[in-house]
């Protein structure tokens, strides 16, 4: 595993990645309180419709980013696997943080931001490379998944 140092300690680099998903696994939690509560008859129903989607998204891919670091953590890190995390992240900001704004908009004062909505498929499309660089992210003959 790559070392850093800083401030005259070392730190394991995937120490970030579990904060990471740490934090993000945080706001999912904090943030589907808040759609079931705060947001409770603020939204119509389309608009709370896509925010449950967000929050969905954004719980299962936060715990299959774990899943990544636990593959990665046990059976060894290569390129793959490293691409899929980093698409991972990306796809929970552009994917999930996307439809959380166009379903908030309205509230957020932001009605004329119709172009959110146009990022989302950038994000969906990061979900799925990710899912596909974990597939082939290990060699099946060798055995080590």
């Amino acid at each position: 595993m790559d070392k850093q140092k800083s401030t005259g300690h070392y730190l394991d680099k995937t120490n970030n990645w579990l904060l990471f998903i740490c934090l993000s696994g945080a706001l999912a939690v904090g943030l589907g309180a808040f759609g079931a509560h705060a947001l409770e008859g603020q939204l119509s129903p389309k608009r709370a419709e896509v925010y449950s989607t967000a929050n969905f998204y954004h719980f299962i891919h936060t715990l299959l980013l774990l899943a990544v670091y636990l593959l990665g953590t046990l059976r060894g890190w290569n390129g793959k696997l490293l691409w899929a995390g980093k698409a991972l992240g990306l796809g929970l900001f552009l994917f999930c943080g996307s439809l959380y704004f166009v379903a908030t908009r309205g509230l957020l004062g932001a009605e004329s931001a119709g172009w959110a909505g146009a990022i989302t498929p950038i994000g969906g499309l990061a979900f799925i490379v990710a899912w596909m660089l974990i597939a082939f992210s290990f060699d099946a003959s060798k055995s080590n998944v």
